[in-house]
């Protein structure tokens, strides 16, 4: 009867650990597959914006209207991903950093692009509202 008992609570004890083990493995998974996502998403992003910049500058989509927006948004996409890889406050703020230093590219970039008669004179508005949403938002990852 003895050895029933030890072999019992031997057999109780690997459910246990096999109960908590079982998603604590899970989560690592998960947080291994989301960083790699995080990454995935960055580096889309950050590839997309910078491809979508040097083509609008370098004059070759002439006949394409500029889109200030749409760099604004992947700069966006770029920032959040770029924060969803490491929960640290010094990195969400780096990231916010980098995305203000974007935004006031872009806002340099409209004007010119205004300047040289080749976007519309109400689109530095935007590209103002972008870059101070930026100085927003490093602000409230300073604080945090």
């Amino acid at each position: 009867m003895r050895g029933a008992t030890v072999i019992t609570r031997t057999i109780n004890l690997a459910l246990v650990l096999l109960v908590v083990m079982g998603p604590l493995s899970s989560v690592r998974a998960d947080e291994k597959s989301s960083a790699e996502n995080a990454k995935a998403r960055m580096e889309a992003a950050k590839k997309f914006y910078k491809g979508y910049l040097a083509r609008q500058t370098t004059g070759v989509a002439a006949a394409t209207p500029f889109d200030p927006e749409l760099l604004y948004r992947w700069s966006v996409r770029w920032m959040e991903a770029q924060s969803d890889l490491n929960d640290k406050k010094e990195d969400r703020v780096r990231a916010a950093e980098e995305h203000l230093v974007r935004m006031k590219d872009l806002e340099g970039t409209v004007t010119e692009l205004v300047k040289n008669g080749l976007i519309r004179g109400y689109e530095p508005a935007a590209a103002e509202f972008y870059r101070l949403e930026a100085e927003k938002w490093l602000a409230e990852r300073k604080a945090k």
